[in-house]
């Protein structure tokens, strides 16, 4: 089936923003399909397990909710969003948002959704993308210093060693300081997220 989202009524804003943020236009069509929304009732709110109730919108983009609704109204949502250039250009990350995006492909944002089920709010500024931009950063850093030590490498050969020489068992010593800095600095960005 497919959904239009209307311009009436909150909610429907809100899931507007969250699908601006993933870069979907909310005024196209959009093949909706639920799953998951498995749930149980405990001091008075109804409590979605995990990250298990999802809208999918299409084959390319879906967002996952985990938290709780209160009986009484009350929400305490969280709204996964995966990371595309769209949220962290509205999050305005500085820098290459598109190149960051890429590096980032798999990765989600938690956005909270307070409020009411009358008026809901999306808490952009409860966000921190800081963990996930220094890990993308240090992935570009890494990827820009293993192709100069490739060219480098490709460029100092010696003229007198023949072109069909075997290839070396080992990696050459410079390539493996730069695997060994990129795990140094992904290994930091797992334990800050935290």
């Amino acid at each position: 089936s497919t959904v239009t989202l209307q311009p009436r009524g909150l909610g429907g804003a809100m899931l507007r923003r969250l699908l601006e943020l993933g870069g979907i236009e909310a005024t196209d069509r959009q093949p909706l399909r639920l799953t998951g929304g498995r749930f149980f009732i405990a001091k008075g709110r109804i409590w979605y397990k995990g990250r298990d109730f999802t809208i999918h919108f299409g084959e390319e983009f879906d967002l996952q909710f985990s938290g709780s609704v209160g009986l009484d109204g009350t929400l305490d949502l969280t709204a996964w969003v995966p990371v595309r250039a769209a949220l962290l250009k509205r999050m305005k990350v500085r820098g290459p948002t598109a190149t960051y995006a890429r590096y980032l492909e798999g990765e989600r944002v938690g956005i909270p959704i307070r409020g009411t089920r009358q008026q809901p709010r999306l808490e952009l500024s409860a966000v921190d993308l800081g963990a996930l931009i220094r890990r993308a950063a240090a992935a570009i850093l890494a990827e820009q210093l293993r192709r100069q030590l490739k060219g480098r490498g490709a460029r100092t050969r010696p003229a007198t060693q023949p072109a069909t020489a075997p290839a070396p068992t080992t990696r050459p010593a410079g390539e493996e300081l730069i695997n060994d800095l990129f795990d140094l600095l992904r290994g930091a960005g797992r334990r800050k997220q935290r």
